[in-house]
Parts: C-alpha cells; structure tokens; sequence
C-alpha cells in the first residue's frame, strides 16, 4: 500500500491548488485528473456556489484539510463517486458508496429503451431487480409521474442507499424496496416493466478490472458467474411470473454478451420482440422486449 499524500494546500489560491491536485493525480496515474480535480475542488466550496469561479481565493485551514483527504482517496483509484459520496446519472444527484456500482453512462441507454416503450402519461408498475443506488428506477420515474416502482437487492447496505435516493428525489411515495434475491418481488406482481442491470462480468476476468473497479466497487454486483451469464438465466425464467402479458423488460448487458444474452431470451417462449441496442462506442449494450 502507497503511503499516505503529504499535501498542505492552507493559504493557496484555487488556481494554485487546482493545478497541484491536477499533477498529483496524473502522478498517480489517473487518467482523467483535470476534470478530477476540478470536482474535488468544488466539492470543498460551499452548496450551491461554485468555488472555482473565485480563483484568487485563498484555502482556510479545514478547506486544506478537506480536500487533502479527497485528493488522497482519489490518488488510490478509488472511484470519484465515492470518493465525493455523490454522481449525477440522467440529472439526477445520486448518493453513492462502496455499497453500490457507480451509474455508467452507457446505462442511460436503458432508460431509453423503456421512454420509447411507454407514454408519459402512462400508469404502470415497474421492478428493478438489482437496483444498487436506484438509479435505473428513479430514471425512469423522473420521466414518467405516474408510474411507480420497486427496487429489489440482495444487500441490505445497498437499499439504505436507494431509500436515501428515493427520498433525495421527492419519490418515496412513488418506490417501495424488497431485500432479497431475483425472485423476491414476486409476491408484489404481475408488474408492466421489468429493468436490470444485473452482474454480467465473467469471474476469471475480476482480477484484470481496473483497479478503481476492481479494489473499490462491490463483486456481488459485479460477478456473473463462470461465463459472466448467470443472471440472465435465472432473470429470464423469472420475467414471464413478474411481467404481464405486453409487458415490457430492458436488461444491460456486457459488450460482448448481445449474441449469446440474446439466445438466452429467444429459448423463452414467453419473451418476444427482442430488440439489441449499442452504446455510442458501437458495442452491443442493452436487450429490450416484451412479453407475451
């Protein structure tokens, strides 16, 4: 383990100390350390004030010490939504710990898939199986003020903080939360959506992750089994008992999954439809279908 940054930024301007905390990054050898640091740096300011627009402004004593410990769990790798305990994914301000993954930008993908299937009008129930911080659901819910949802995981850490999102966002009368495995909302169905972003990496490539990844990011959301397809097969038998007839499913998949997730559904004659989505990289990201 690399010892501990001894960094003093006390009476140093933010452009001096944005520069510092933008090299100190790069030395430890994160890739994005320009826009790191100017998130660390804001983060040290007061709500709703954007302190980098006061650049000759000079850093207080608990301000140095603030943003010293940040810099000092970023240099490590770990993942800057944790480190700043919060990440925006669909405009939403999302709480994050270790407890959950990190919202992917690729994820918004399946918010999408499920804009297009639905109206905004439209009353319907949704579940989100593997919901980590809410993400997905909450998405969705921002876009459509009907529905509601229920967000299932097997950590009961990982609830707190969809609850604590839910809440965040003015939608705890709209969510309800189950801790349990794939199948521990089935007692709440039929329902007219089912999402998931479920663990999709094989096992024997855990240890080749990035280490942001890797050190930082909870396995249990993360390990798909022996080929990384797990999930899907249990999720699968489950979508004809949690989704109604017309009912529609969106899962992620891995970027290299399309083919062999797609063969998965297709050997369920309950589940139609099928449609594969790329992300902007061209790579195969989300399935999407309906049930029949």
């Amino acid at each position: 383990m690399s010892a501990p940054l001894k960094t003093d930024f006390s009476g140093q301007t933010i452009n001096m100390v944005l520069r510092r905390v933008r090299d100190t990054l790069a030395d430890a050898g994160i890739d994005t350390a320009d826009l790191d640091a100017r998130h660390l740096v804001r983060a040290i300011g007061p709500p709703k004030t954007d302190i980098l627009c006061h650049k000759d402004q000079k850093l207080d004593a608990a301000q140095a010490q603030h943003l010293a410990g940040l810099v000092e769990k970023r240099a490590a790798h770990m993942p800057l939504a944790q480190v700043l305990g919060r990440w925006e994914f669909w405009s939403l301000d999302l709480f994050i710990t270790k407890d959950v993954l990190t919202p992917r930008p690729q994820s918004e993908h399946l918010i999408e898939a499920v804009l297009q299937r639905t109206d905004k009008a439209q009353k319907f129930n949704l579940v989100d199986l593997g919901t980590g911080s809410g993400a997905l659901m909450l998405a969705i819910l921002s876009e459509r003020p009907a529905a509601r949802a229920v967000g299932v995981d097997l950590s009961p850490d990982a609830l707190k903080i969809a609850q604590k999102n839910a809440v965040h966002h003015n939608m705890q009368k709209r969510t309800d939360f189950v801790l349990g495995g794939w199948d521990a909302a089935l007692a709440k169905a039929p329902f007219d959506v089912l999402v998931s972003n479920p663990p999709y990496i094989a096992r024997r490539e855990i240890a080749g992750l990035h280490r942001a990844v890797r050190d930082y990011e909870p396995h249990m959301a993360l390990d798909g089994g022996a080929d990384g397809l797990d999930a899907y097969r249990q999720i699968f038998a489950l979508v004809p008992h949690y989704v109604r007839s017309g009912g529609v499913f969106a899962f992620e998949i891995g970027a290299d999954q399309g083919a062999a997730v797609l063969a998965l559904a297709r050997a369920m004659p309950a589940l139609r439809q099928f449609a594969l989505t790329c992300d902007y990289g061209g790579r195969d990201r989300i399935l999407a279908g309906r049930v029949c």
